[in-house]
């Protein structure tokens, strides 16, 4: 009825037909969707597809009644953790670990990897693409107040030069990128390679505040991966690097320089990772890196001086550390009186 109307107005007032079908048989005007938008239109259909496995199917692999509990209860966390990033407004926090149903014990089972996951992890995968876009829209600006006021102090070479002298907090305060509160957390669950290759370039999207990877059963892949997205987030200002072994001098160093160059990073716990014993050659590498820490915790990495000074010279030299954790290695009644004379 609409259309013939039209028709009519328009002979009435004599345009050309010809135009009035050229009009009316335009494309509609599209856009690229967002990875946002397809989620709100799927919102209402959209179904946690990856299959559940039974408590029978890992009884069948060989394992005992409690890890068979226990991955059944691990696989319900990834319809969680899915369904937290898909429906929350401005991201939310990630968190797998190995569910423990007697909390007045430890265990030190973790949940490993299974052929029969991977489809979890896509799952994983695609929705912290989606979660990404929301904790990056929740980000201020990265013109801020207060960089704005540097422009108007310094040039571009004077503001980098003034920034390189600031203690690494205030480099954080002051820089382009700010933590939204979010965390990520990977506890007692193996991360091999192909899970790794999954669920990595979507994970370095996600500005997170904390990250904690806390035995993984990293072989060299995963230590690296783990140094990737400390170096990738610059949001980050907790890292927690727990029981993975950083088996090399090289991988150690290109650590311990990532670290030293992170412009947030303000608590940094890296216990029982470091393989071979830390000696006063690499401890005197580690002391660059507690400029700007409030906390460090070398607990379990077999620490011996050999006679060095470093860890007192880095307590004498870094009024921001307040925290110093170093149970769990080889100190001698020579170093506690070093140490010590350095916290008077």
């Amino acid at each position: 009825r609409l259309l013939l109307y039209t028709t009519l107005v328009c002979i009435y007032c004599d345009i050309p037909l010809q135009l009035f079908v050229s009009i009316s048989s335009a494309p509609p005007l599209t856009h690229q969707e967002s990875s946002t938008e397809k989620c709100a239109k799927e919102k209402v259909r959209w179904k946690y597809s990856a299959p559940f496995e039974p408590f029978s199917y890992w009884e069948t692999l060989g394992h005992g009644y409690a890890y068979c509990e226990a991955v059944e209860e691990f696989q319900k966390q990834f319809t969680e953790a899915v369904n937290e990033m898909r429906r929350r407004k401005k991201g939310a926090d990630i968190i797998f670990n190995y569910p423990l149903f007697d909390h007045s014990r430890t265990s030190d089972t973790i949940i490993f990897h299974d052929e029969a996951l991977l489809p979890h992890w896509r799952e994983v995968a695609l929705a912290l693409e989606i979660n990404a876009e929301k904790l990056n829209k929740s980000l201020p600006s990265s013109k801020g107040e207060e960089e704005s006021f540097l422009d108007r102090l310094f040039d571009a070479s004077q503001k980098e030069d003034f920034l390189k002298k600031l203690p690494r907090v205030f480099q954080g305060q002051l820089g382009n990128r700010r933590a939204t509160g979010s965390q990520f957390v990977m506890d007692k669950v193996e991360l091999r390679k192909d899970v790794i290759d999954i669920i990595g370039p979507h994970l370095k999207l996600n500005p997170f505040e904390s990250i904690r990877l806390e035995d993984n059963m990293f072989d060299r892949d995963g230590v690296l991966f783990a140094i990737d997205v400390l170096k990738q987030i610059s949001s980050v200002v907790k890292f927690y690097l727990i029981g993975s072994e950083v088996a090399t001098e090289e991988d150690l160093r290109v650590l311990l320089q990532v670290i030293r160059d992170h412009p947030s990073l303000r608590e940094l716990e890296m216990r029982r990772c470091v393989v071979p014993n830390i000696n006063s050659v690499t401890l005197n590498s580690i002391v660059p890196i507690c400029k700007g820490l409030k906390s460090l915790n070398l607990s379990g990495n077999n620490i011996s001086t050999d006679g060095s000074a470093a860890i007192a010279d880095c307590l004498a030299t870094n009024p921001s550390l307040q925290e110093l954790f170093l149970c769990g290695n080889k100190f001698n009644d020579d170093d506690a009186e070093v140490i010590a004379d350095a916290l008077k």
